[in-house]
């Protein structure tokens, strides 16, 4: 006598039977790209941060953002992505200040017209700020593309109950869910950091166990922090 399977192969889901609802996005903290988010007390960015995360706009650049104010949110963030990336000309930091991970605030940076990626995404935050996004739903997010094998910094901003991808790559605003080639390290936003991982799937058994949260494993922060760190586009 066989065993009946522990799990049964799925099967087509019926004609017009809608796509199940996914959960909304997290009001707390930025589960973005598939994981989650763990708030830490410190990282070794922390400084870097501090000093340009309080950075404001100024002159025609404020008149920008406050003429967004009574746009919709989704509309905003495209405003926002379009007018940064067509505004710098990116530069690495290693061919401009002859180090890696130079981090400007965003009026200097949009004053100079150069940039390195985690610069566009700071002067994006800075931007939507101004133009009335609220700041706890601004991410700085460091990450790792997988693609190029190489570190990377970008914007995610939370809008109608999603998270939106500000890349310096692209003019247009993707839905964070739907990019599978980045894995996030270190978000900051205010005063705050997370770092991040992912849930570890439990194995399949033939007898059923009982519930139990899936584990969490984090991100490695080795490759941030190492003496070939860079952000390369």
């Amino acid at each position: 006598m066989a065993l009946a399977p522990a799990v049964q192969p799925l099967q087509p889901a019926p004609v017009g039977l809608a796509p199940p609802l996914r959960a909304a996005v997290a009001s707390d903290r930025p589960d973005v790209f598939g994981s989650v988010a763990l708030a830490i007390g410190h990282s070794p960015l922390d400084a870097r941060w501090r000093r340009v995360e309080p950075g404001q706009v100024g002159g025609t650049v404020a008149e920008f953002a406050a003429g967004l104010r009574a746009l919709p949110p989704r509309t905003r963030l495209e405003a926002v992505n379009r007018y940064v990336n067509r505004r710098l000309r990116f530069v690495d930091d290693s061919r401009r200040w002859g180090r890696a991970d130079v981090w400007t605030g965003a009026a200097q940076t949009l004053r100079s017209g150069l940039g390195d990626c985690e610069d566009y995404a700071i002067a994006k935050f800075a931007l939507l700020r101004a133009a009335g996004v609220p700041e706890h739903d601004l991410y700085l997010v460091v990450v790792k593309d997988l693609v190029r094998r190489s570190d990377h910094a970008v914007l995610v901003a939370r809008a109608d109950d999603r998270f939106w991808l500000l890349d310096n790559g692209t003019e247009a605003v993707t839905d964070a869910e739907d990019m599978q080639d980045y894995r996030p390290v270190l978000s900051f936003s205010g005063g705050r950091v997370w770092t991040h991982g992912y849930r570890i799937a439990p194995a399949l058994t033939v007898a059923a166990a009982p519930a139990q949260p899936a584990p969490v494993r984090t991100a490695s922060l080795g490759w941030v922090f190492g003496s070939s760190a860079a952000f390369a586009h």
